[in-house]
């Protein structure tokens, strides 16, 4: 008889450290809760498998031949386990010695069928988590990195009164008790095993990016809730796998939003926003002449992020991925 109560799934891609790290704090955790864990390899090329296996024993290795992605590394992992509950957890985080305790303690006491606990970053400061669904202007904002005078914009008197009715998720600094969200980051997402087998799957369209979003939408079309859970606390150290591969990211993002636009909207939203897209990486290929956009940065939302160098031949790569995005059907 089945006495698990959480399988916590991990996929790793080259980060033997910290993945150490993190198995480590996962098996220090005090609880009440039995637990399993379940590491799923994307075909590393550094020691980690072998380390996992020597200094972990008790654990569930899979070494993937290939590099699966994201979602259905994931999958793999959600197949093998057995616990009621499903905890989705990043390779760069850290739990605390109650985080898993706390978090399980919430979603039992309350049903909570999907929720994510706070994420901290390394100096122990708040690192948002919680996002609105997209939107074209959203999506442009962020793509010509004009979203950074937006947020001054944003700390306006005439702004802040505008929005006066329901902040958008951006402009909210800190939650103070539980709270639904459009979608929460799967650095760290506990989901019931029965909200699985109702909605299925992470979706294996997309490779790496935009998943939390994907799964946010099906669950809010099959009236799931999406908790933000403010009684557990986990760090999430954030990039360390996408930093490392950086163009590959930036365009598995852009394909992850036309995925997710043809897969949830309708026609013409998804024909709207190919443009929108279009029109954000001839702004940069334009730029480049005048020495912008010629590194990629993440969205602002990891503490201390630095940009990531790129080759000079990127606006080459703008162009081929507006190519991409103009032929995507």
């Amino acid at each position: 008889m089945n006495d698990i109560d959480v399988s916590i799934v991990i996929v790793t891609y080259n980060t033997e450290q910290i993945t150490c790290e993190c198995i480590e704090s996962v098996l220090a955790s005090i609880t009440k809760y039995k637990f399993e864990v379940i590491v799923i390899d994307n075909d590393s090329s550094d020691n980690t498998v072998d380390r996992l296996i020597k200094n972990f024993p008790s654990i569930c290795v899979i070494s993937s031949p290939i590099n699966l992605g994201f979602s259905k590394a994931n999958n793999v992992g959600i197949d093998k386990s057995t616990g009621k509950y499903i905890l989705l957890l990043n390779s760069d985080t850290l739990l605390f010695k109650s985080s898993l305790d706390d978090l399980l303690n919430a979603a039992v006491e309350n049903n909570y069928q999907i929720t994510g606990p706070i994420l901290l970053n390394a100096d122990l400061s708040i690192q948002r988590s919680w996002f609105n669904f997209p939107s074209a202007i959203k999506i442009f904002l962020r793509l010509t990195n004009l979203y950074l005078l937006f947020y001054k914009f944003s700390k306006s008197i005439f702004f802040i009164f505008f929005c006066y009715g329901k902040k958008p998720a951006f402009m909210v600094k800190e939650i103070l008790k539980d709270c639904s969200m459009d979608y929460l980051t799967f650095a760290a997402i506990l989901i019931n095993r029965d909200v699985i087998q109702n909605i299925g799957k992470l979706d294996e369209g997309l490779f790496f990016y935009q998943e939390d979003c994907e799964y946010g939408l099906r669950a809010y079309k099959n009236n799931y809730k999406i908790i933000y859970c403010v009684s557990s606390k986990i760090i999430h150290l954030g990039g360390s796998s996408s930093s490392k591969f950086s163009w590959l990211a930036f365009e598995n993002d852009i394909i992850g939003l036309l995925h997710i636009y043809k897969k949830h909207y309708s026609k013409i939203k998804f024909k709207k926003i190919k443009w929108i897209i279009i029109f954000a990486l001839k702004y940069r290929v334009v730029f480049t002449y005048f020495g912008f956009y010629k590194q990629l940065r993440k969205s602002g939302l990891y503490k201390k992020q630095t940009e990531i160098k790129t080759q000079e031949s990127i606006r080459n790569k703008y162009i081929s991925l507006i190519m991409k995005v103009r032929n995507y059907s």
